[in-house]
């Protein structure tokens, strides 16, 4: 309450929203969170995407998980959501695709194992 600079609290705000299905507020959470990071990390922008994404804001989800693949690009979280976002665009091709390329980083990964069962 007395400083709201704090990009992280923004974070913890957003995160909680969203685990509680208050995806509207959840999604201005991280945004003012990314707005104090210059880049927002990886994660951040992970849990933004989530929230577009339950919105059905498809293309802004993809673009928030593009821009954190620019910063790690073999993190699985950001490409397993990714895939799902895919997937809710009826774009299946392109979702199979990317969850064959998490199983290339990580073979065991249950969540691209099952997406690509379930497909």
């Amino acid at each position: 309450e007395k400083d709201n600079s704090f990009w992280n609290g923004w974070f913890l705000l957003g995160w909680g929203h969203r685990r509680c299905g208050r995806f509207q507020e959840a999604k201005k959470a991280f945004l003012k969170a990314a707005a104090l990071q210059d880049p927002p990390p990886p994660d951040l922008l992970n849990e933004l995407a989530i929230s577009h994404m339950e919105l059905n804001e498809f293309p802004e989800s993809l673009r928030c998980l593009e821009e954190a693949l620019k910063l790690e690009p073999e993190n699985t979280k950001v490409l397993s959501n990714m895939g799902i976002v895919l997937l809710r665009m009826d774009k299946k091709e392109e979702a199979e695709g990317v969850f064959k390329t998490i199983l290339e980083f990580d073979p065991d990964d249950p969540i691209a194992k099952k997406y690509l069962e379930d497909m």
